[in-house]
């Protein structure tokens, strides 16, 4: 900018005092000279020189008045002119002697202000969030399943924000999230040396959409972080999530987990494999294909035989954006089967909606730590007993209810309990049958509704459950084996079921 000022003015005599400023400018912004209160010494050295100038009439910075003051003493001849110049420079640039000068900034400080010079500047705001576009960005409208905020919680340097507990919360488990309790599951295995290695999401989506056998080995042997075969060859099982389809939100996934067919080789020397393949359709051409890409990672091994496919049936999960969770949820029951921890029932009509209720408590428990203990990245707190204990977490569905209970109300329950009294539980619930809430995504069916409905009625496991604004008087089928139908009031009243 500066050399630009100078070819535009091009040094002329009646510009010379423009270019002088330009260049004390920049040199203020570039933080190369500073403006500071001369000290005690200088000021009176200074204030002796203007006197003697006032007194004799001749120039302040005058050799002779200079030498007319100090004498013959060379060192203080010199202090004295050093003085005389800057004070000439301040009086140029201001008119009078204020007691400040102006002075090249030391080498070994240059850097230290140019944060704050560019603050100043406007420089360290993204051109984004210039305050010019305020009005734009707040007519600006975000999709209801974006999550807001800007806080982050890393794992193995994965991050996810904060605000996903939300999605979460609305029965959602989006990739991001995915992937850090991937991570997290697989660092409990590390740390209690379980013999289980748990995939990450690109590996599964790698095997699960890929059509050629050489493509796939070639990008498997680029990868340094998805994939170390060394590691996981010491293991005794592989589990993966595997979507079947690539695309930026797939909703069709199968879980397979791998082993060793003799029951007691790792995965380095195992002969044969046994991919087990868990797919709600039980597709044998798609499970075949999985295992051919499963035995490939393994190429450098002791494999010399063409792996054992076994089917097995998923969970049912009638909420199609739920499935990741589902696989997810078994990935964990599996870990925790082999540390010898309970897990929950995969046969459990209710699986899937309390397994998204554990990631949450467990995302809560992550996200308290971090903020208690100032961590940069949680794979630091799990570790050694911690990784047990966070581990046992997803065996364990919270309650809804809040768990800050007053003493008075916990001793009145040991009394119920001591007197051996059965407690009614009882629910009431509108469920608004035919509306679709304003929040839900726009993929929201009303069958998705009914079967939310279902799930949760089931998971409250309440005796009495009154429903209001059903759609229709005839008794929900997928209840009739929990619960019997009482009573039915058009209108005004709820539908009754007891048991």
């Amino acid at each position: 900018m500066l050399r630009s000022a100078r070819d535009e003015l091009q040094l002329t005599d009646e510009r010379k005092d423009r270019v002088e400023l330009l260049e004390a400018v920049s040199q203020r912004l570039l933080d190369r000279r500073r403006r500071r209160v001369l000290s005690g010494q200088d000021c009176v050295v200074a204030t002796e020189l203007l006197t003697a100038a006032e007194e004799t009439g001749r120039d302040f910075d005058c050799v002779d008045l200079v030498r007319s003051v100090v004498g013959e003493d060379e060192e203080s001849f010199e202090q004295y002119m050093d003085v005389a110049r800057v004070v000439r420079r301040r009086l140029g640039q201001v008119g009078e002697w204020d007691c400040r000068i102006e002075e090249p900034l030391p080498g070994d400080i240059q850097e230290l202000h140019m944060p704050a010079v560019k603050g100043a500047l406007g420089a360290l705001i993204p051109a984004r969030l210039h305050e010019r576009f305020d009005d734009a960005a707040a007519k600006q409208k975000l999709p209801k399943d974006v999550p807001r905020g800007g806080s982050y919680l890393r794992f193995d340097g994965w991050r996810v924000s904060v605000y996903e507990e939300e999605s979460l919360a609305r029965g959602r488990l989006d990739l991001g999230m995915l992937e850090f309790f991937l991570k997290l599951l697989e660092q409990c295995s590390s740390q209690m040396r379980l013999g289980v290695s748990v995939g990450s999401r690109t590996l599964g989506k790698l095997v699960g959409t890929s059509t050629s056998l050489d493509d796939f080995c070639r990008v498997v042997s680029r990868w340094r972080e998805c994939w170390n075969p060394d590691e996981v060859k010491r293991r005794d099982v592989l589990l993966l999530p595997v979507p079947t389809v690539d695309v930026p939100a797939p909703r069709d996934w199968v879980f397979v987990a791998v082993r060793a067919r003799d029951g007691r080789s790792s995965l380095g020397q195992a002969k044969q494999l046994e991919v087990k393949v868990y797919d709600r359709m039980v597709r044998k051409m798609l499970s075949d294909r999985i295992a051919r890409f499963v035995q490939a990672l393994f190429r450098d091994g002791a494999v010399s035989l063409d792996p054992v496919v076994v089917q097995e049936d998923l969970p049912e999960c009638r909420v199609a954006t739920q499935r990741s969770a589902c696989v997810l949820g078994l990935i964990a029951a599996n870990v925790q089967e082999h540390a010898g921890q309970t897990f929950p029932d995969r046969g459990s009509p209710t699986f899937v909606p309390d397994f998204l209720l554990i990631l949450r408590a467990v995302f809560a428990k992550l996200r308290t730590e971090a903020a208690a203990k100032a961590l940069t990245d949680m794979k630091e707190y799990v570790v050694g007993e911690e990784a047990r204990k966070l581990l046992s977490m997803f065996g364990e569905v919270p309650c809804l209810r809040s768990t800050l209970t007053t003493q008075q109300s916990a001793g009145a329950m040991r009394d119920f309990k001591d007197a051996e009294a059965v407690v009614l539980k009882a629910a009431t619930w509108n469920i608004c049958g035919g509306q679709k809430s304003a929040q839900a995504p726009q993929s929201w069916l009303l069958a998705d509704q009914a079967n939310e409905v279902v799930q949760e009625v089931l998971r409250w496991d309440a005796d009495v459950v009154s429903l209001q604004e059903v759609l229709s008087d005839e008794p929900i089928e997928r209840l009739l084996h929990r619960y019997n139908p009482v009573s039915y009031t058009h209108l005004t009243l709820p539908t009754i079921y007891s048991v």
